[in-house]
């Protein structure tokens, strides 16, 4: 897997429930263009176009929340919503 920060995670993570960028946003206290630019690097970083990115997280999903090097550091909202515990 490519070398992504937690926050990157983190934020494929909601992407792969269908969160909106604003929503994530808000769920991770980050600005709007905070979440549109990591969404960029990730997308750089696999070499795939943004609008793909949606479709990696959700194949990638599992894989993404076992990468998260401080698993207590993810808001409880977050684990709510991809559904781990």
């Amino acid at each position: 897997m490519v070398s992504l920060t937690d926050r990157q995670r983190q934020i494929c993570l909601l992407l792969s429930v269908g969160q909106a960028a604003k929503s994530i946003a808000r769920l991770l206290d980050i600005g709007l263009r905070t979440v549109e630019m990591e969404k960029q690097q990730v997308a750089a970083s696999l070499k795939i176009p943004t609008r793909q990115l949606t479709i990696w997280a959700v194949e990638n999903r599992t894989d993404l929340f076992e990468a998260i090097k401080d698993k207590k550091a993810v808001p409880k909202s977050i684990l709510d919503l991809i559904g781990s515990t």
